[in-house]
């Protein structure tokens, strides 16, 4: 609760220096870094729209208490008011979506290195089955990570299991016969000089 009461401060105080004195860039600023925060702990995105939806009702009955004998200043209070809340709907909704794909692309990456996993059959032997469709980026990831394999444990023999690989094509196969190829040119280094990939 203390921790919600001083962000809920910093936030007032902000949009107070963007609405009263016209500096929005802090505001803005904060306002991105709420989308991400918001879309990293896993919030739906509807849940900021029904909070400015209620806000925007709130706000009504005020702005016509203050300006409503007016009609041009109540027109142009209302207008504001939209204004400024769909400011902040696009700008914490540019910045979820930043953190969605963030938080998406960082599992796509562990699961990518679970789906591949280097293992040590004994020392100096190590396999890596390979389970699941094996397009050129995860081949480029294959390959990275068994060579880091060989050069931390050593090993001498490496074997790519691919008989849980659907397909191959062309390039994937291709991208294989690079791996096997760099798996032998640790030849320069003594302790990999016999190292053989099947």
């Amino acid at each position: 609760p203390e921790q919600a009461a001083q962000q809920e401060q910093l936030s007032r105080g902000l949009q107070r220096k963007a609405v009263v004195e016209g500096d929005w860039q802090p505001y803005q600023t904060h306002l991105h870094a709420m989308g991400v925060q918001y879309a990293q702990a896993g919030m739906h995105f509807g849940t900021w729209m029904e909070v400015t939806s209620a806000a925007r009702r709130l706000l009504g009955p005020y702005l016509f208490a203050a300006y409503g004998e007016t009609a041009d200043r109540q027109f142009a209070a209302d207008a504001g008011m939209h204004r400024f809340f769909d400011g902040a709907i696009a700008t914490i909704g540019e910045a979820y979506l930043e953190g969605k794909e963030n938080v998406i692309r960082q599992q796509q990456k562990a699961l990518q290195e679970l789906s591949t996993p280097v293992l040590q059959l004994r020392e100096g032997m190590l396999i890596l089955p390979v389970i699941g469709v094996l397009d050129s980026q995860r081949a480029r990831q294959l390959t990275e990570q068994l060579l880091r394999a060989i050069r931390d444990s050593r090993a001498g023999v490496a074997v790519v299991d691919i008989t849980g690989v659907p397909s191959v094509d062309s390039k994937v196969a291709h991208h294989l016969l690079q791996t096997a190829a760099a798996a032998r040119r640790c030849s320069t280094h003594p302790w990999c000089s016999t190292s053989r990939t099947y």
